[in-house]
């Protein structure tokens, strides 16, 4: 910003020599002085203006402090008065930047062609000085001049007087070398004045926290004689919306309401002043906010980085006054043994913070479990020694290492002054009788940021400071001691380390600040999040600057869109396929939110008898909650696995997919991700991977004794050991063999060729073998292609302990048992062939279960079936598109028309087909819709004797189960009544006909005259929540009368809507004794 383009003196001079004395003095001087400036005042009218602007625009090369110019301090004559005081000064010159000297209304010192900036602080002092700094950027990009208070004794004692701004720092040299304009508020407003003026500012701190419904309190505007009407700032300053543990705002948005477009949208809802209970607008020409600390460009901490405009603008142009350097170098000399009147040596500065440290040590059972250890520190001194020999060529020893602390131990001192360094001392130095009890604090600042090496506590403001000003002002060296408890907390997905960490957020400043540091969230962020989109996560660790923290608010924001647009999935019968679209955009960024969904714990009642401890926290809802997140799980999986098995079958680029990808999709229709079968499989690798180094088989060819083919045989010998083999008997045909999640699980590892190939695969390519699957007659066999090219490629059979075998085919034969029409059956297969072997064995296992699983006493599901058959539906069309053909959606997939089918499998089709399955997927859509308009009243069909939620027996099969819907007559087609022979049942097709869930995993429509209630038992209702995951989407949770021995299931919220008398008159059923 350029100063007025008429500035009133020749010369700006803001600076006042500080004198403490008492109020009768300071009145007299200050009105010697005003009369002073009138008559310089008059003389600058006869003179020309141009030296005021040079004052802006020179910059000069900030001085060493270790320079043989600094000449000997002199001490301050006065001391500190006891009471309260407005320190007077002696007025040299005035601002271009007012209309004159201080006057006793404010608003009578600015000018017209001039806008301002304010605020107050309220925090420490090192955290003040932050403040005023985020003031000062603010100003710097709303082209306003800052205006900046005094420093208030808020932590040193409420009986010490202030610290005027200029006291501390150099205002002249901070304007000449940053070309930001700056004023104090003594410069604006006399501070003898007694005129209290009301004023309007936005009241920031209300919007960005959540505990506290006021703005931010400071007494800054008491010292200025301010009556302030708040105006509550619009929620989207908040850096992270909607996140609670977190305070900051951002200078864009709050620059935002410095310009009329945003500032007139926003005003309103006033608080009024408290002494005047005037309602002002915030200020136009002073515009003011009430707290500025929590303030930052895109992350909040960021003072730590670089990048921080707030430091680059402002912060690295704020150098301490003289007489702060002065005394500063004195007592360094002092401490030193060196003459006071001498130069200041080189020297290093530590910051250890303990004292209010200590407060989030709970967990720790000695100090040095939370604090970093002396011999710690003095490795972080080493290292700076290191640096700065090897850059600047200086050697500083450790006897020229300060070290300044809060710590009271005398042991930990004289363990301090055994290293060889030496204690700053601020009771010995006698430094609040000679200067008052602001210098220690202010001294300790000025001596950590004039030495050549700094080494600071982790999260401390006070060090991040000197921190930066030891980088930037002399390019030192420096190292951060780092807070360690947090970042050893034990961690699961179930969120205990993040509420720890989130309480030490909320406690205070201090646990605030090590719950801030980022690496104490990367273990939390690894555990709970497994899944993501790789370029979206790439791009959020270029937005936080890698800060895991900030990473994990985000992912946790993302999560609560994502939990929001599932509840409405749940509650809203409609419009359901629309809402899901947006999750295949979301798609595995959200995963691990809507995994833990899926996971919910469920009431005791559907818990088998034998199934462990019973749930504790049970949610609302937690059934429904769980089998739509599940439902959505499904499509995210479906949707990106069904794109990549259409280049499988379509595009020469989806030729090099692997092996392991290929099959691995499979599980996506059983609701399982990718990432989750590479979890499974990287498990088993690291499994095998210790059987072969506790069997000493090398591994690497660089390794002494090794043996590629003896590798490859115990590779195979490591995989039998974990229960990996060929099923034996009816087991060998379980369609589940196909799918890898469910054969690469304990227990399940009785499987079939194929399956042992994929994970012979798997580990072997993990260990650097180029192994792939050969489509062999009969049995997939294992092809290796050894590292010498010379040599000849060999296959491996997994069913028992062969060696690996040449084969060549020989025109007809290949000297075996099988005699293929080609060579292709020994080579390397391309996971489309796999692909078609495998949709074929599941067709052939799920006949063979439905044929001979009851005689053979073999268990399958009807939804497992169902999923199979999905599954090689989807495969078949996209190896050989057919109009006539549409892929089977199962029941259980009650989200996949649009968003899998039609959006990710569709495109990948020729246009006749890819319109025949769109308009397909469309009709499934228009149909739910339609669905979810009905509702049915039993009060127009005083015919329906059940409810939706009725336990029941089947009065001719025996089996068990539970309604969900009803229609007041049979609704299906006329071939189903004629072949189920509806019409000869006692009522015929007129009487009530009910949905069912039974036992035994499919659902029925069974006539009223059918249909006996029963009491319902734990085994029942647990067998029902089992028998089909359909159950979950319309039940809540049970309810038993305990006077009548008779329940009902609480009907989920789609249920209620559906049928919204039923809920009442089944509560009424089971209370009635009859």
């Amino acid at each position: 910003m350029s100063p007025p383009s008429t500035p009133l003196s020749a010369s700006f001079r803001m600076y006042r020599k500080p004198a403490l004395k008492h109020h009768r003095r300071r009145t007299l001087i200050v009105a010697f002085a005003c009369l002073s400036v009138i008559s310089l005042g008059i003389l600058a009218s006869w003179t020309v203006s141009g030296s005021s602007t040079s004052t802006y625009t020179s910059h000069e090369t900030p001085e060493t402090p270790f320079s043989d110019e600094d000449v000997a301090p002199t001490p301050h004559e006065d001391d500190v008065t006891t009471e309260p005081s407005l320190p007077s000064y002696e007025v040299e010159e005035y601002s271009p930047y007012v209309l004159g000297p201080p006057t006793e209304r404010f608003r009578d010192n600015l000018r017209n062609d001039t806008k301002y900036i304010t605020s107050w602080l309220s925090a420490g002092w090192n955290n003040d000085v932050m403040t005023y700094m985020n003031l000062i950027y603010l100003g710097i990009i709303t082209d306003r001049v800052p205006v900046v208070a005094m420093f208030t004794p808020s932590h040193i004692g409420g009986d010490a007087p202030v610290m005027n701004f200029g006291d501390v720092f150099d205002i002249k040299r901070f304007v000449r070398e940053s070309g930001t304009p700056l004023l104090e508020w003594l410069d604006v407003k006399d501070p003898a004045s007694d005129v209290v003026e009301d004023i309007g500012c936005w009241n920031i701190w209300e919007s960005v926290q959540y505990f506290e419904h006021f703005p931010r309190g400071s007494s800054v505007p008491d010292w200025l004689k301010l009556d302030i009407a708040y105006t509550k700032a619009p929620n989207w300053v908040k850096l992270i919306p909607d996140y609670e543990h977190d305070k900051c705002s951002t200078f864009w948005t709050l620059a935002r309401l410095a310009y009329p477009e945003d500032r007139d949208k926003n005003l309103g809802n006033i608080l009024p002043s408290p002494l005047h209970n005037t309602s002002l607008d915030p200020d136009e020409h002073m515009l003011c906010y009430d707290y500025l600390y929590y303030a930052c460009a895109s992350m909040s901490s960021e003072y730590d980085y670089a990048y921080a405009p707030t430091w680059r603008y402002v912060g690295q142009y704020l150098h301490w006054t003289e007489d702060i350097r002065t005394i500063t170098t004195q007592y360094v000399n002092r401490v030193f043994g060196l003459p006071e009147d001498g130069p200041m040596p080189p020297y290093i500065t530590i910051h250890v913070r303990h004292g209010d440290f200590k407060n989030w040590c709970w967990a720790a059972e000695l100090p040095e479990d939370c604090f970093a250890p002396l011999p710690v520190i003095a490795r972080r001194i080493r290292e700076v020694q290191d640096e700065l020999r090897e850059r600047k060529g200086i050697d500083i020893p450790m006897t020229r290492v300060i070290m300044t602390s809060d710590e009271t131990d005398p042991a930990w001192w004289d363990e301090v002054a055994a290293i060889g360094w030496v204690k700053m001392d601020h009771d010995e130095q006698k430094t609040v009788e000679r200067y008052g009890r602001w210098h220690p604090v202010i001294l300790d600042a000025a001596i950590q940021s004039l030495g050549l090496g700094f080494v600071g506590t982790d999260r401390s403001t006070f060090s991040i400071l000197s921190r930066r000003r030891v980088l930037d002002w002399h390019d030192g060296a420096a190292r951060m001691i780092y807070i360690e408890i947090l970042k050893v907390l034990p961690t699961s997905k179930s969120d205990s380390a993040e509420h720890t960490l989130l309480s030490c957020l909320q406690a205070n400043s201090v646990t605030r600040t090590a719950a801030l540091c980022s690496v104490c969230w990367k273990t939390p962020y690894d555990v709970r999040y497994t899944h993501c989109i790789g370029e979206n996560e790439k791009k959020r660790k270029e937005a936080s600057g890698g800060d895991w923290r900030l990473m994990y608010i985000e992912r946790r924001r993302l999560d609560r869109r994502a939990l929001r647009l599932l509840d409405e999935i749940r509650e809203e019968r409609s419009g359901r396929h629309e809402r899901v679209r947006c999750f295949t955009q979301y798609s595995f960024d959200v995963w691990d939110a809507l995994k833990l969904e899926s996971e919910l714990n469920i009431p005791t009642y559907f818990i088998g008898l034998s199934e462990g401890p019973l749930p504790v926290n049970v949610p609302a809802d937690a059934l429904p909650r769980r089998y739509w997140a599940q439902a959505v799980l499904g499509v995210i999986s479906r949707h990106s696995t069904l794109k990549r098995l259409a280049q499988v079958f379509t595009s020469p680029e989806g030729k090099n997919t692997s092996f392991e990808e290929a099959l691995g999709a499979l599980s996506s229709f059983f609701d399982v991700s990718p990432k989750e079968v590479t979890l499974q499989l990287e498990e088993i690798y690291a499994q095998c991977l210790e059987t072969l180094n506790a069997e000493n088989v090398p591994l690497s060819p660089d390794e002494p004794g090794y043996d590629f083919w003896f590798l490859c045989t115990q590779i195979r010998h490591s995989i039998h050991q974990l229960g990996f083999r060929l099923a034996d008997g009816p087991q060998f045909y379980s369609v589940m063999n196909q799918f890898p999640h469910h054969f690469l699980s304990p227990g399940h590892r009785e499987t079939i060729p194929m399956s042992l190939v994929y994970v012979y695969v798997a580990i072997a390519r993990r260990l650097g073998i180029n192994a792939s699957p050969a489509n062999f007659p009969g049995v997939v066999q294992v092809h290796i292609q050894p590292p010498d090219p010379r040599e000849e490629p060999r296959l491996l059979d997994m069913r028992g302990t062969d060696e690996p075998v040449i084969f060549r085919y020989c025109g007809s034969s290949y000297g075996a048992a099988h005699s293929p029409a080609s060579d292709e059956a020994t080579r390397a297969a391309t996971p489309d062939k796999m692909l078609t072997r495998a949709y074929n064995n599941i067709i052939m296992f799920m006949r063979y279960e439905r044929v001979y699983a009851g005689g053979m006493s073999l268990p399958w599901s009807s939804e497992a079936h169902e999923a199979a058959f999905y599954a090689t539906s989807c495969l078949m069309m996209l190896e050989a598109p057919n109009p006539q053909f549409m892929p089977s959606l199962p029941s259980s997939k009650p989200l996949d028309a649009v968003a899998v089918l039609q959006d990710a499998m569709a495109p990948a089709l020729p246009p006749i087909t890819r319109a025949t399955v769109s308009g397909y997927c469309y009709s499934v859509m228009e149909e739910h819709e339609e669905s979810a308009k009905n509702v049915s009243l039993r009060s127009a069909f005083p015919h329906v004797k059940y409810f939706v939620g009725l336990v029941m027996k089947h009065a001719m099969y025996g089996y068990m189960g539970c309604v969900f819907g009803w229609e007041p007559i049979c609704k299906q087609s006329e071939e189903w009544i004629k072949e189920m022979q509806v019409d000869s049942l006692a009522n015929g097709r007129n009487q009530p006909f009910y949905h069912v869930i039974a036992d035994d995993g499919h659902p029925r429509y069974v006539a009223q005259e059918n249909i006996l209630p029963a009491a319902p038992s734990k085994e029942i209702i647990s067998s029902l929540y089992k028998s089909l995951s359909t159950f979950s989407r319309y039940f809540v949770d049970l309810k038993i009368d305990e006077a009548t021995g008779k329940g009902r299931l609480l009907p989920s919220k789609e249920l209620q809507d559906a049928y919204p008398e039923d809920d009442q008159f089944a509560a009424s059923w089971i209370h009635d004794r009859a």
